[in-house]
């Protein structure tokens, strides 16, 4: 890819609160760091393991309004240590259209293609 290609999936750089639910095991709170069409980085206190199956629930929270939580099926694909967190990398898993649209929504707001009203929040 050359420098002028865009990536096939850009990440959005994002602070979303996430909650990482650990199929059968455990509840993992965090933040979402970047997100795309195909996974994203959450920041939490605990590790989640690679190759968990996993619900990731999403919220946009603003100073004037928060989104419906948005719920997306993701499997971890890797683990980092950073300064007192963990950084887990997920990929998301199949979903239906109506998720992959919310998905596609979320995304266009956070690249600024589309603006929320604040009266209407």
């Amino acid at each position: 890819m050359s420098a002028r290609e865009a990536p096939i999936n850009p990440r959005f750089v994002c602070d979303l609160e996430a909650i990482v639910e650990v199929i059968g095991r455990q509840t993992v709170q965090g933040l979402v760091r970047d997100i795309s069409g195909s996974g994203l980085c959450v920041l939490a206190p605990i590790p989640v393991p690679a190759s968990s199956e996993t619900n990731v629930h999403l919220r946009l929270v603003l100073d004037w309004a928060e989104s419906e939580t948005l719920t997306l099926p993701a499997r971890t694909l890797w683990l980092t240590r950073t300064s007192g967190h963990f950084q887990i990398g997920a990929a998301f898993g199949q979903m239906t259209m109506e998720k992959w649209q919310r998905l596609e929504v979320l995304l266009r707001f956070l690249h600024g293609e589309i603006a929320l009203d604040h009266a209407s929040a």
